[in-house]
């Protein structure tokens, strides 16, 4: 395993990642790192080694849950296994994570047992030519080389441990080569088999707005409105669809959502403007002053002059 396998924690670091270390150490997992981006991970897989990610929920490192949103979501980390350390049974982060593909979560404080009986499933002998593979096929996914991945991953949707992550780069790779119908196909079948896998809904969700298949998008964007209990997947691409089709009601019922999660925190809310501005939404600031006037006395952005 040692050789096959290289251990990540993802974020900050902190007392989680010495004990982790500790832990893995004697498990037989030497040189485990703490890493932020994806560039990191990626140089891992060009040794030759798959990643193990493990991503912490103390306080101060909640953004361990937007960061894991967007590592899955880039190409090429589709197949590598994510994990979590979370401060309640019930934590959002874990529902969020299983929801999303992750292969285990552990509440703290964890001991040696709980943590190799979680990753056991990946220690297997007879798996040695699968992990290869996954790691070929994911240095290929990170190149773009989409022929050599499509033959990778074809043999890799049937393994347990890799499968569902394969069928969602499968379809990545026949957008990418503009096999539109083939990626409608693979998605559609997948979300028969997953109905609430976010993966297979972002990604789905993402074809219907290419194709200008709106009605259908909208339905993608409802389930996940509705399984997203942060309300943070595919929210943009939402608010932008509601306003494209004239909803005003639809996207004021989403922008009040979204106001209430911030606290109406300065910071927070400063941020939910600045993604405003990046995502061409500046056409919701009156809206927004409208329904949340005590904001606009506070940012330019939600003048009342504007709103009138």
């Amino acid at each position: 395993m040692a050789n096959t396998f290289r251990a990540v924690l993802l974020g900050e670091e902190s007392g989680v990642f010495n004990v982790l270390k500790d832990f893995l150490f004697r498990m037989g997992l030497r040189n485990t790192v703490c890493l932020q981006n994806v560039a990191g991970i990626r140089d891992i897989l060009a040794t030759g080694q798959m990643p193990i990610v493990f991503i912490d929920d103390s306080p101060g490192l909640n953004e361990g849950f937007l960061l894991y949103e967007s590592l899955r979501r880039a190409s090429g980390m589709e197949l590598v296994p994510f994990f979590f350390f979370v401060n309640e049974p019930e934590s959002v982060l874990k529902k969020y994570g299983q929801a999303f593909g992750a292969k285990g979560s552990l509440t703290k404080p964890f001991n040696p047992t709980d943590l190799t009986s979680m990753i056991a499933p990946l220690s297997s002998n007879n798996l040695l030519p699968t992990h290869q593979r996954a790691i070929t096929t994911s240095k290929a996914l990170f190149a773009q080389d989409y022929e050599t991945a499509l033959k990778g991953l074809v043999a890799l949707e049937s393994s347990p441990i890799y499968g569902a992550g394969a069928g969602i780069a499968l379809a990545r790779c026949f957008l990418a080569l503009s096999r539109y119908p083939m990626t409608e196909k693979k998605l559609t079948e997948m979300i028969r088999k997953v109905p609430n896998d976010l993966r297979v809904l972002c990604e789905i969700a993402d074809l219907f707005m290419l194709s200008n298949k709106y009605p259908e998008a909208m339905r993608i964007f409802k389930k996940l409105e509705q399984l997203d209990p942060r309300l943070t997947v595919k929210v943009w691409d939402h608010l932008h669809l509601l306003i494209s089709l004239d909803d005003i009601n639809g996207a004021s019922r989403i922008l009040e959502k979204l106001v209430k999660q911030t606290g109406q925190r300065q910071d927070a809310v400063a941020a939910l403007l600045r993604i405003m501005e990046f995502m061409g939404l500046q056409s919701l600031a009156p809206l927004i002053a409208r329904h949340f006037p005590q904001l606009a006395k506070k940012y330019p952005l939600l003048d009342n002059k504007e709103a009138s």
